[in-house]
């Protein structure tokens, strides 16, 4: 299973009743850092959630992007 940065930011804005106050995006390819960036800016408003970008060599059941996000309830 292959995943990209592409819908995860909708979906996290989507399925969560909360402001992203804090993102870490564990990336296998910091190549699709620009990507990220996309997606940050089409689906958050400014002033957008404080954000890390990490290359690792592995992630669980073979996807290529995981994220962990700190939120706050509305």
């Amino acid at each position: 299973m292959s995943s990209s940065p592409k819908g995860w930011a909708r979906r996290l804005t989507v399925v969560v009743p909360a402001v992203s106050v804090k993102i870490t995006v564990f990336l296998q390819d910091l190549g699709r850092f620009g990507e990220l960036n996309e997606e940050m800016a089409r689906h958050f408003n400014p002033p957008y959630p404080a954000r890390a970008a990490v290359q690792v060599s592995a992630l669980p059941r073979g996807t290529d992007v995981e994220i962990d996000a700190i939120l706050v309830r509305r």
